[in-house]
């Protein structure tokens, strides 16, 4: 076991390494990837916006993304979902994706 002392010690030392470490990496770190850190979006909002900005022809990228997250898609609705299913369904039927 550890006595209190240690402890203390230890859990002082790996504070201030974290802390240390974080000061060098946010300081040498590329300011424009800060942005990169932090996003208060939503799994379903960030999922919507990655979809949305797919292009046409990244039908393989939209349905990585219906079937990687399936819980994801379902607070979506319909009105996303159906125009392009419609849209691209015979294309599908033919191709047999």
């Amino acid at each position: 076991k550890l006595d209190a002392e240690t402890l203390r010690t230890v859990l002082g030392v790996l504070g201030t390494v974290w802390v240390s470490s974080a000061i060098v990496f946010l300081s040498v770190m590329n300011r424009k990837y800060l942005h990169t850190f932090y996003n208060f979006d939503t799994a379903s909002d960030y999922e919507r916006k990655c979809f949305l900005s797919a292009r046409e022809d990244q039908d393989d990228v939209k349905s990585d993304l219906l079937t990687d997250h399936p819980d994801v898609y379902r607070t979506w609705g319909d009105e996303l979902l159906k125009p392009w299913t419609l849209k691209n369904w015979d294309r599908w039927e033919e191709e047999k994706p």
